[in-house]
């Protein structure tokens, strides 16, 4: 049963923890000759972006204080390269002798970790951008849907630690490595800083568990709550110091995949059923890793160190979602928490910020929805999974 309890954290909600999480403490990065540092405080203030020096950011990104201005949209810059256009032979020999001779192509992607996620984040990539797509993966189980999307997979053991890439995401996750942070500081070495750098983290690194609302700003546990939301603070230190982004993503889930297969499987879940979760569609969570790093090639300096946080904006209860689910007539079997309610109750995330920044809307708007209407997706129609 404790298997099948950290199985359902890790599918249901990744901002949410069954373990015990000590008093809410804030994590403040503050600069220290060059280097990050950090502290726990107990005040009312935070900063989401953990920077090496101060910079100008948002004011909903930067402090939890009441009454900060919503963030406006940056000025469009432009971009430190320019993508190679279709079909001009001069252009695409030039590609393909630089990338012989081992340099980068600005519109390149390497995605560290190219599974559920990485795979329609590759395939949306190609569809915009004239490049290559190298999906990196610890086996060869993947590698024939990688190329059925266009995606060229290798395997983590064929990287050559002197290829850098202009577009890095890295979006493995911590059971994938026994070095996991050191695994995010290897991959930052292989970006070139021209383009962007996502790593996908987890809301769980915020604080909150009383069901109130939850945002970019909000406050996060402190160091030491658990070994698992250590991993990723220190892999988004790791990541920030580098110059890159995060992305805080909530439960993931598709048509086959989440929260409510596992639920499936167990029938009888011991959990409270008005638990609050949040959730966001795996083709939402790539789209907006794009976003971001459109983003990021068209900012420079401190504006392309930023924290953002990945959610379809509709929070959900475990029963409402099992409600959803059994309505379309699709799944089989029945569902019952049989949990009772502790002081626990999840948060409410939102995303506003974020959104307002990289120009982004979900294309499945909340989780009934997208059962309403029918629970179709890449994944039930493409034939690959």
């Amino acid at each position: 049963m404790a298997r099948q309890l950290l199985f359902i954290t890790f599918l249901v909600d990744i901002d949410v923890g069954l373990c015990l999480r000590a008093p809410p403490q804030w994590r403040v990065m503050q600069a220290a000759h060059g280097r990050f540092s950090s502290r726990h405080i107990d005040t009312a203030a935070c900063r989401c972006n953990r920077l090496s020096r101060p910079l100008q950011v948002i004011p909903d990104l930067q402090t939890c204080r009441k009454g900060s201005t919503r963030p406006q949209p940056p000025a469009v810059l432009k971009p430190h390269c320019c993508r190679v256009s279709r079909g001009s032979t001069a252009q695409a020999t030039r590609q393909a002798v630089s990338r012989a001779a081992g340099h980068s192509m600005c519109d390149d992607l390497l995605i560290v970790g190219a599974g559920v996620l990485g795979t329609p984040l590759g395939k949306s990539w190609l569809a915009e951008h004239d490049s290559k797509v190298i999906g990196e993966t610890n086996t060869d189980a993947s590698h024939a849907r990688l190329q059925a999307v266009g995606i060229t997979p290798r395997l983590r053991s064929q990287r050559k630690d002197d290829q850098q890439f202009d577009n890095v995401v890295f979006c493995a996750p911590p059971s994938g490595s026994e070095d996991y942070v050191g695994e995010v500081q290897r991959a930052c070495k292989l970006w070139t800083g021209k383009g962007g750098l996502v790593f996908t983290s987890s809301a769980a690194v915020y604080s909150n568990e009383d069901g109130s609302a939850c945002s970019e700003d909000c406050p996060l546990v402190g160091l030491g709550s658990s070994e698992r939301t250590d991993r990723l603070l220190k892999a988004e230190d790791a990541v920030l110091e580098a110059g890159g982004c995060v992305l805080r993503l909530v439960g993931l889930y598709h048509s086959r995949r989440g929260a409510h297969t596992a639920f499936l499987r167990m029938g009888q879940v011991p959990r409270w059923g008005g638990y609050t979760v949040n959730l966001i569609h795996y083709e939402d969570a790539a789209s907006l890793t794009a976003a971001i790093l459109g983003y990021q090639q068209q900012n420079r300096g401190s504006e392309k160190r930023r924290a953002f946080v990945g959610c379809d904006g509709t929070p959900i209860t475990f029963q409402a979602m099992m409600d959803a689910v059994k309505a379309t007539g699709r799944y089989d079997g029945d569902v019952q928490f049989t949990g009772q309610q502790s002081k626990n109750v999840g948060k409410r995330m939102s995303n506003l910020a974020t959104r307002e920044l990289v120009g982004w809307q979900p294309n499945y708007a909340s989780y009934s929805k997208f059962m309403q209407d029918g629970a179709e997706d890449f994944y039930s129609t493409s034939g690959l999974y």
